[in-house]
């Protein structure tokens, strides 16, 4: 398989899934073969219109499912705990 082949597959991969990364390389590519200003402001907007997007969305979510993520944390805390604890009995 040729390397532009495996290229194209993966950027085709990126955009089905919505990788993050793709953001990134899609960024990194607008800004290093655009020499025009009004091009980077006009990413460098799109950008921070997205994060604050996200941003939004992921508060509604908190919101939402707050409940769900305090069980989960404290679920976390103390399972970590235990097995902190079981790891020093262990070393004991």
């Amino acid at each position: 398989m040729a390397a532009s082949e495996a290229t194209g597959r993966y950027r085709s991969a990126m955009s089905k899934t919505k990788d993050p990364s793709g953001l990134l390389i899609s960024v990194i590519r607008t800004l290093s073969t655009s020499d025009d200003v009004e091009d980077r402001e006009h990413e460098k907007a799109r950008l921070e219109e997205a994060y604050e997007k996200c941003d939004r969305n992921l508060d509604e979510l908190i919101v939402q499912h707050y409940t769900e993520l305090m069980t989960a944390i404290c679920t976390y805390q103390s399972i970590t705990e235990r097995i902190t604890t079981s790891r020093n009995k262990i070393k004991q």
